[in-house]
């Protein structure tokens, strides 16, 4: 009773019955058909030194079996041949060595030819495997093929599964027949040469979930067009992947990671689950889309030359540029993002300045180590709809006029969105966190603005959150409007630079000037009049630009702070703090609430005028600079634990409406002018000076 190999290429594996002998080719494929009787017995095939050909070794018969334990060993010549006159099966369990080709069948009908290898095959000076017009080969995970070539498949249709080694010095397995061919690299195989696949001619499919090595450096190299390489799990190769032909494609399935530079193919398709490509990648010119992620996630960490050609990534997938290190671009690809974007470099050379459609999401990674990825976003007016996410820990800057302005921009902690040209930037934008470590400057706000860059899209506080302008030259405005969504969280202003708040914003968790300058010309702009304004730097500064009234309670802290005034203003909330106050500008400040006390006041220049009903109190010294004016009104009054200063040129203005002191001091330095209106006093409770 003799047995049937099945050979199911999805399964890589042979099954065995008996009484019948068919041969199946896979999934897709039809039969090669019923050779001889179904109940053919296999022909055995004796050892031998000198070639043997089949249908002289037994006339008539197609159906051959050469034992384990048998060998040929031909001299001259070929192993086994047969001629064209019946199609063959041969199934080599033991060895042939032969001076030219180990076997070379030519089969009556096109792909008439059923080799099945578990032993070894060698042809030392031509082929290990030649099948003259077509046919099937099965190398097992046993087998072993060699020769100056491997397999040469160059007349007919063919069909191979190698589960075993094909090897040749020139190439391991050369195609050039002219008729669509099927070739798969199963799991465990491996495919070695010069060259490991030459691919001559056109309409084939290269199947591989094995090992292709090219000794010389091109693992597969496809010169044909139209032809399909499909790289699934399991797949090593060493050596280049070229294709100098038109429209051929690669297509990824499984998962893998891949060395190999990959050069001229029409298509690149990512249907799989993860792959990673950590060579260079050049795609034929003008194809497109060049590169299709339709399902899966694929990594690129080499550069992409898409050469004109687009790049789409489906719903659901995900292509990530590099892979944390120094490399990693898309190269001017046109962009159409209905999925995930990711890029992830750990320098700060990466400048995306692709055309951006779609309304996926384009994802920012960071290392966390401070100081590495930082990127640029340098192209205009993109008609992307989706979200640009700047994941932890990564700066993003964006030059260019206006990138997205039909997205939406999230910034994650510790990352920073950098706004560095003067234009409106009418992204939405929703940020949380102290931004970015930049070494030698800290960490610069979740985001940065300069060259009088404008944020008129709304602003969402995730968390509490830093703006910075770094510089004292630096400039930016945030006119759409600020708010929380009623979480409390607070806005710290820091760096030597200034950034204008315009808008009517609604956040309520308060207000921080820890370096440089906030401007606003309403209170409004400084959020829920329930949330305070710290200032706490010797630089920080609360400018206000116009003439309103300032609803909220203003702090100072240790380090103190400055409020400047271009027209005449009113604090309707309280002024305390440990720190000094400095009134600085032309303009004057009045000061409406009862119970309001400080470290130290300096009136460096315009007017503060102490209007609220009652006391207000310096814990330390109270000055009045030369040209500025402090002025009590008739309800006020003011006591100095320290030193009161009235320097040269200074004005004291007096309105007396009360028999309490007015002015209540430690002790007194008084120059310049003192204007008194109304009936009262002047107390010293420390002599003068």
């Amino acid at each position: 009773m003799k047995g049937y190999y099945c050979v199911n290429a999805s399964a890589s594996r042979e099954q065995t019955s008996t009484n019948y002998k068919r041969v199946v080719l896979g999934i897709g494929m039809s039969a090669v058909g019923l050779l001889g009787s179904l109940a053919q017995a296999e022909t055995t095939i004796p050892s031998s030194s000198s070639a043997v050909v089949l249908q002289a070794l037994a006339p008539g018969e197609s159906d051959f079996i050469l034992p384990n334990g048998s060998a040929i060993q031909s001299a001259s010549g070929n192993g086994i041949e047969a001629d064209g006159s019946q199609n063959w099966i041969l199934n080599v369990q033991g060895n042939i060595t032969a001076a030219v080709d180990g076997i070379r069948l030519t089969s009556a009908l096109d792909g008439g030819a059923y080799i099945t290898n578990s032993g070894r095959i060698q042809g030392v000076s031509g082929v290990g495997v030649e099948m003259l017009n077509g046919g099937t080969l099965v190398n097992q995970a046993a087998g072993v093929i060699m020769g100056n070539t491997g397999v040469s498949f160059s007349s007919g249709t063919y069909t191979l599964y190698n589960a075993g080694r094909i090897e040749g010095i020139d190439a391991g397995i050369s195609v050039s027949t002219a008729s669509a061919s099927h070739f798969t690299n199963q799991y465990g195989g491996t495919i070695v040469g010069d060259v490991g696949v030459r691919m001559l001619s056109d309409g084939h499919t290269l199947t591989n979930l094995g090992a292709i090595e090219g000794t010389s450096g091109t693992a597969i190299d496809i010169h044909g067009d139209n032809n399909i390489l499909i790289l699934d799990e399991g797949t090593s190769l060493v050596g280049s992947v070229q294709s100098s032909g038109v429209g051929n494609a690669l297509l990824l399935k499984g998962a893998g990671i891949l060395n190999s530079n990959i050069s001229g193919f029409s298509s690149l398709t990512m249907s799989g689950q993860t792959w990673a490509l950590l060579g260079d990648i050049a795609m034929v010119q003008g194809s497109s889309p060049s590169l299709s992620i339709e399902d899966g996630k694929l990594i690129l960490a080499g550069n992409l030359n898409a050469n004109g050609g687009t790049t789409e990534i489906a719903s659901g997938a995900e292509l990530q540029i590099g892979n944390g290190g120094t490399r990693g671009d898309l190269q001017q690809s046109h962009v159409h993002l209905d999925g995930i974007l990711s890029v992830f470099r750990s320098d700060g050379a990466l400048d995306l300045s692709n055309t951006l459609t779609g309304n996926g999401i384009l994802l920012f990674k960071g290392t966390g180590v401070s100081g590495q990825s930082y990127y640029s976003f340098s192209n205009n007016n993109n008609q992307f709809t989706g979200n640009i996410v700047l994941g932890n820990n990564v700066r993003l800057r964006i030059a260019s006029s206006n990138p997205t302005p039909l997205s939406h921009i999230v910034v994650e902690n510790n990352s920073t969105l950098w706004f560095g040209s003067a234009a409106k930037f009418s992204s939405p934008l929703f940020i949380k966190g102290q931004g970015w470590d930049d070494p030698g400057f800290g960490r610069l706000g979740a985001l940065r603005l300069d060259s009088n860059a404008e944020v008129s899209g709304p602003v969402t506080l995730l968390d509490d959150a830093r703006v910075t302008a770094v510089f004292s030259d630096y400039k930016g405005s945030i006119s759409g409007a600020i708010g929380d969504g009623g979480h409390g969280y607070s806005l710290e202003k820091t760096g030597d630079g200034t950034i204008t708040l315009t808008g009517i914003n609604t956040y309520s968790g308060g207000t921080l000037i820890n370096a440089g300058t906030l401007a606003i010309g309403r209170s409004e702009s400084l959020g829920s009049d329930s949330g305070d304004v710290t200032l706490n730097h010797a630089n920080a500064t609360l400018s206000l630009l116009n003439a309103f009234s300032l609803n909220h309670n203003v702090v100072m802290g240790s380090q103190g702070g400055t409020i400047t005034t271009a027209s005449d203003n009113t604090l309707t909330g309280t002024l305390s703090g440990s720190g000094t106050f400095t009134k600085e500008g032309t303009g004057s400040l009045s000061l409406a609430a009862t119970g309001s006390s400080v470290q130290n006041v300096n009136v460096s220049a315009g007017e503060l005028a102490l209007s609220q009903s009652g006391m207000f109190t310096a814990l330390g010294n109270y000055t009045t600079a030369s040209g500025a004016v402090t002025h009590l009104s008739d309800s006020a009054s003011l006591r100095v634990n320290g030193v009161f200063t009235q320097q040269a040129d200074s004005t004291l203005n007096l309105a007396l409406g009360s028999a309490d002191p007015l002015i209540s001091v430690g002790s007194a330095s008084l120059s310049g002018a003192l204007n008194v209106t109304g009936l009262g006093r002047m107390c010293q409770t420390a002599p003068a000076r």
